[in-house]
């Protein structure tokens, strides 16, 4: 091969190599650019707060979502905080339904935040739920505990205390949302009205968060169906996130 070869050679190697870069980046850019909230307040610049932020409420999402769902499903659902007895252990004093509504309210909370959609919606809600939980066992820790020995609900408390701190830090966020309650002059919104970019993805991701929520009232029919409903909801759920950059959060 002589030189003149040698360069055409070189050449097309380096032509080919920019151009699978250039897909290479072109698709890793489609994909990662829906997970950059385009809501942004202006004092937020930074690109990784919208990543951090975003695995936040995913994380608080997966563990609301799955504490609920485990609850529901008589602790047959993988969760990833506990406690599962808790509709049963409140059934003793006559508040079982206590303990259901706690249960369905962590799996709507969690629903709202893995979404992402509805995720300041969701980390509202998450605020007082948490807090009544923190409350509850830390309650329960101090009552039962034992000298120089931690029983598991005042560990369960330290934990709710660090879920609490991600919730702040998700108000925080949202604050350019929420800072109109603290507002004495805020006449101007009763005439303004809801701005969704795309309320089709709006009822997609509603009709996904039902199907998982029916999933529950199946278990003692057929279980197998049930985890079923479930993984149809959450991909409903999901469908959302393949739509267009500035249509997939809101």
């Amino acid at each position: 091969m002589n030189n003149v070869q040698l360069s055409y050679t070189f050449h097309a190697i380096v032509y080919h190599a920019a151009i699978i870069n250039y897909r290479v980046y072109g698709w890793f850019h489609s994909v990662t650019g829906n997970l950059y909230l385009y809501h942004t307040p202006p004092s937020m610049r930074f690109r990784l707060i919208p990543f951090v932020i975003t695995g936040t409420r995913i994380l608080l999402g997966l563990i609301m979502f799955t504490a609920g769902m485990s609850k529901l499903f008589h602790g047959a659902f993988p969760g990833l905080i506990g406690p599962v007895w808790l509709t049963d252990e409140l059934r003793k004093y006559g508040l079982e339904y206590l303990g259901q509504f706690i249960a369905w309210s962590q799996a709507v909370i969690g629903l709202l935040l893995l979404t992402q959609r509805f995720a300041t919606l969701g980390a509202v809600m998450l605020l007082p739920m948490l807090l009544n939980i923190f409350m509850v066992m830390l309650s329960l820790g101090i009552h039962y505990s034992e000298p120089g020995h931690i029983n598991s609900a005042f560990n369960t408390s330290i934990i709710i205390a660090f879920l609490l701190l991600l919730n702040a830090a998700l108000l925080l966020y949202d604050f350019h949302k929420l800072k109109f309650i603290f507002d004495e002059n805020a006449d101007f919104l009763k005439t303004r009205k809801v701005k969704r970019r795309n309320r089709m993805a709006d009822v997609i991701v509603m009709a996904g968060m039902l199907i998982c929520l029916i999933s529950p009232l199946l278990f003692s029919v057929n279980k197998m169906a049930s985890y079923g409903v479930v993984a149809i909801g959450l991909m409903v759920c999901m469908i959302p996130l393949f739509l267009k950059k500035n249509e997939a959060f809101c």
